[in-house]
């Protein structure tokens, strides 16, 4: 789940509001987010629909290359108490003209850069209330601390170009994603791209990583490794 970008005073909530743009990737989409979705803004229905609409901009130019495969797109408000389904070509629409009302949105020369130091990867809606009083507190460097430590080590990561892998994967070691999810979850693994694979396809996408989450994974290797039957679930913890 992303931060995109932000929209001050937004018109499309009554009264207006400060609110963000987020991207959340299908298999984040919970219950309690939906909701908070307001059934009568533009006609839209989160649905298979929406999302192939969505997988058929991410190829194109509309969108400026930054829309992603199988995300849906919102306007949340700060309060998170009101959620708007957006098109996914809403803010690179036209009609904004010589204006647009998104921060860090630049209507000319768009790049993948700046959209990708700009945007802030949040577990979930309520850290978009954190976020908003860092922003109202001119806070600025901690909003950068807040999203660049470890929430594991509480460390300061670094970001990296991360190479994206297109194709069919191969299977980690059974107990890999268990273990990851508890002792190196900000590795710097390769990022799945899928199995379609276009000429512009990225190549790379800035991500954190923690050094720490890096030793820690490469200790569980060495830690599977001494074992004989190396299909055998393992955890640190256990050594």
């Amino acid at each position: 789940m992303k931060v995109l970008y932000k929209w001050e005073n937004c018109n499309r909530f009554y009264p207006e509001t400060d609110a963000f743009y987020v991207e959340v990737q299908k298999n984040e989409i919970t219950n309690e987010l939906l909701a908070l979705v307001s059934k009568e803004k533009d006609d839209l229905i989160l649905n298979e629909e929406y999302f192939d609409k969505v997988n058929r901009f991410s190829k194109g130019k509309t969108t400026h290359g930054l829309a992603r495969k199988n995300c849906a797109y919102f306007l949340v408000d700060k309060d998170v108490s009101k959620i708007i389904l957006c098109s996914v070509v809403y803010p690179y629409s036209g009609m904004w003209g010589a204006y647009c009302p998104f921060n860090y949105l630049y209507y000319s020369n768009l790049e993948v850069d700046e959209y990708l130091k700009n945007t802030v990867e949040i577990d979930n809606l309520e850290d978009i209330k954190y976020i908003y009083e860092i922003i109202n507190g001119n806070s600025t460097h901690l909003l950068r601390d807040y999203i660049s430590r470890c929430n594991i080590h509480n460390l300061k990561m670094v970001k990296k170009n991360i190479p994206i892998l297109y194709g069919m994967p191969v299977s980690p070691p059974v107990g890999y994603f268990e273990n990851k999810e508890i002792f190196f979850p900000n590795c710097d693994d390769v990022i799945l791209g899928g199995c379609e694979i276009e000429e512009d396809s990225t190549k790379y996408r800035k991500k954190y990583y923690c050094k720490q989450c890096n030793e820690n994974r490469e200790k569980w290797k060495i830690f599977l490794e001494s074992f004989n039957d190396i299909k055998t679930p393992t955890s640190l913890n256990k050594r």
